[in-house]
């Protein structure tokens, strides 16, 4: 009988410590671009945390590796992730130039890179720089291609595709405005 209570002890704990290891905060939210946030711990490429980052998905909206346009976002980025001062942001290098995940814009920039590698990180909360290996974290921004309209940028890379039932209840709802207009 005390094994079992010890096994079960064991593995109620383990269970929690595990958990509370991968576990994550609630994505926060900035004003100033209308998006959330969220710091992902996990040591992962830079290709595989933006395929991940990709597949997220917060109150609907879609996520995918921060983009850091402009130096209010820079600055709210540096703040709130000041402890994780070494995580994967969506700048790559296109070629000789630096790209954004979002095909954004790279109009502004805050990189420190030295040319040796092709994807940026936050380095030490304070500026961006290029790193050929993994990270041990990432953020993931929430936001809409409408969002952005609204911010003025470019929206080229969302598409809004409407989900099967709605298809389905708009099909339903045309098939009946015209079974009732036979009717009368």
């Amino acid at each position: 009988m005390k094994s079992k209570i010890y096994l079960t002890a064991v593995f109620v704990v383990g269970f929690v410590f595990l958990n509370l290891q991968n576990s994550n905060a609630a994505p926060i939210y900035f004003a100033g671009t209308d998006h959330y946030y969220e710091l992902v711990w996990i040591n992962l490429s830079f290709a595989s945390a933006r395929t991940i980052a990709a597949q997220r998905e917060y109150n609907g909206l879609p996520g995918y590796l921060v983009t850091s346009t402009s130096p209010s976002e820079d600055q709210f980025l540096r703040n709130t992730f000041a402890a994780s001062s070494h995580y994967w942001i969506g700048g790559y290098r296109s070629g000789d130039s630096w790209a954004w995940v979002t095909d954004e814009p790279y109009a502004w920039n805050n990189n420190n890179s030295d040319g040796n590698g092709n994807y940026l990180y936050m380095y030490n909360a304070s500026y961006w720089d290029d790193e050929p290996s993994s990270r041990s974290c990432y953020v993931v921004e929430y936001g809409t291609y409408i969002d952005d309209l609204i911010n003025g940028n470019s929206p080229t890379y969302f598409q809004v595709i409407p989900e099967p039932a709605t298809i389905i209840l708009l099909i339903i709802g045309v098939l009946r405005l015209f079974g009732l207009k036979k009717n009368k």
